[in-house]
């Protein structure tokens, strides 16, 4: 049992390194953080409230496609050969790809939809990593995000049916309590809308 655990720490480490080395020299909104802390907090949050080896090396992984798209996640995967298993590489594969938005679609409500089915329909812990992608979103400008506000609404009411699990629901009731503060810090500036459908 203890090397299996071995085994699996070294696929998330070297998930770890892989989207530090895509994101190397990208920084977040603030044009100062640097962007690998985003997946860094994610995947921390995954283990937090119990997500497999698999769900943080997916958070890790999540955004490599969407902000480096020469970087190759497959190729990274297949770094691992003798360490990590088929069914491993293909559910991490799997689990990124529904979490990668598709930008081909134009509307922006739509395109975020889009998302959330892929997202229901991927494998087990996909929603896990989507909620803890959220909840480490839910700070600094976006706090005071109006569109971002609804759209956060619109995301609870689509994936909660879906919620399954401890680690699920743990992530989910977070995700609710600082939805709960940024529509309370958004009142407090005069805005009203973050329960409507959005766009």
């Amino acid at each position: 049992m203890g090397g299996c655990k071995c085994r699996e720490r070294d696929i998330v480490e070297h998930a770890m390194r892989c989207a530090q080395k895509a994101h190397d020299g990208q920084f977040r909104d603030d044009g100062v953080t640097p962007y690998f802390h985003h997946p860094d907090d994610v995947a921390k949050r995954v283990a937090k409230y119990g997500g497999t080896y698999i769900d943080e090396s997916v958070a890790y992984f999540h955004d490599v496609d969407e902000e480096c798209p020469n970087y190759n996640i497959a190729a990274a995967l297949v770094q691992m050969r003798g360490a990590i298993e088929w069914y491993e590489y293909e559910t991490i594969l799997l689990m990124v790809k529904a979490l990668t938005k598709d930008t081909s679609i134009e509307d922006r409500g739509e395109r975020n939809m889009d998302s959330y089915r892929r997202v229901i329909a991927a494998p087990k812990g996909t929603i896990l990593v989507k909620l803890c992608d959220r909840i480490s979103n839910l700070n600094g400008k976006k706090l005071l995000d109006e569109r971002y506000c609804r759209e956060t609404t619109i995301l609870i009411e689509t994936l909660s049916p879906h919620v399954d699990g401890a680690a699920e629901h743990a992530a989910l009731a977070e995700l609710n309590r600082r939805h709960d503060h940024m529509k309370t810090l958004l009142r407090g500036v005069g805005d009203s809308g973050c329960d409507g459908n959005g766009d």
